[in-house]
């Protein structure tokens, strides 16, 4: 049987795909990965330039917004698992759930659970507990907030069952065996190696490895691993060059694609300066190839209001002048 990754074949890195599996939430490639790999689970995975996270923090602190599992999913990929699911595959194959996450404010995975929703975080606690985590409940956070002051600031469910709590010293969920889907693991799995290398090329702009990509039939419509839940659409939309958005094109990519906020490729561009391109030609390109320009966001907001609250004179004419109102 061949590498889950053969990420030789591809030129982003084993750390970068495993992220994106855990973001999307891609459980059987997950399992293929660990099994193949036996990667230390208590390493930070380098998924953004800033900041560094173990994957059981990336799955407690990245996957809360309910968007994200709305998000378009091309080719092989298999729907989402959540929160609870991911985490007890971490566990469960040895992660540890007791530490205390530099990047995110010395937070612990119990303080963690407050971001999540009521549902999940009920969901999680048990699990969290049974796996050795009730020594996190001593922890305090960089703002000296125990898991059960930061419960009750933010008036969560789980504040009675923290304060009535009582610690065993006992796990009684340590199971340590999973079944494996190897061959439909492998192609998820390659499926988001793929999806992640387009995304490194769009950010180089090494338009020689996004032809290949394309080629071999990654969707345009890809979203960035970092920042999270943006389309690939929105870095060409302010290149310099036109060249990437021409192959979008040519490859009928969607124009109106969406982020986690509902917005649009105009929403995105006309909070910026044009940086090295004509203005006037880079929207009148969009607007041929099919954005939007009266697009609502969630909170109802168009491109030209955008334009207005980010103070970008220029793209307010030229958007007034397409016929924005």
């Amino acid at each position: 049987m061949p590498p889950a990754l053969a990420l030789e074949h591809y030129d982003s890195t084993s750390d970068s795909v495993f992220a994106r599996a855990l973001l999307f939430g891609q459980r059987s490639a997950i399992e293929t990965y660990i099994a193949e790999e036996k990667p230390d689970l208590d390493a930070p995975l380098r998924w953004s330039p800033d900041s560094p996270m173990r994957p059981l923090s990336l799955v407690l602190t990245q996957l809360h917004s309910q968007q994200r599992y709305r998000l378009p999913r091309n080719g092989p990929l298999e729907p989402p698992a959540d929160e609870y699911e991911l985490s007890y595959l971490l566990l469960r194959f040895n992660a540890q759930s007791v530490y205390q996450e530099p990047h995110w404010q010395e937070q612990s995975p119990l303080h963690m659970l407050m971001m999540l929703p009521d549902t999940q975080q009920v969901r999680l606690l048990p699990l969290l507990l049974r796996f050795h985590g009730e020594a996190c409940l001593p922890l305090k956070d960089s703002n000296e907030n125990t898991p059960l002051m930061l419960a009750q600031q933010q008036n969560s469910p789980l504040t009675p069952l923290l304060e009535k709590y009582k610690p065993t010293g006992l796990s009684d969920y340590q199971i340590r065996s999973a079944p494996f889907a190897y061959a439909k693991g492998e192609r998820i799995y390659e499926a988001l190696a793929k999806a992640q290398s387009l995304a490194e090329a769009v950010e180089k702009q090494d338009v020689q490895r996004m032809d290949y990509w394309l080629d071999q039939g990654v969707s345009p419509d890809t979203y960035h691993l970092h920042p999270n839940g943006i389309p690939l659409l929105y870095t060409l939309a302010r290149h310099k060059g036109r060249e990437g958005l021409e192959r979008w094109q040519q490859y009928r990519a969607n124009f109106r694609i969406r982020d986690l906020q509902g917005q649009q490729v105009l929403h995105h561009l006309v909070q910026f300066a044009p940086d090295g391109f004509a203005p006037q030609e880079r929207l009148q390109f969009l607007l041929n190839a099919g954005a939007d320009l009266h697009a609502r966001d969630d909170e109802g907001q168009t491109p030209l209001a955008m334009a207005q609250k980010a103070n970008q004179q220029i793209w307010v004419d030229l958007l007034v002048k397409a016929g924005a109102r």
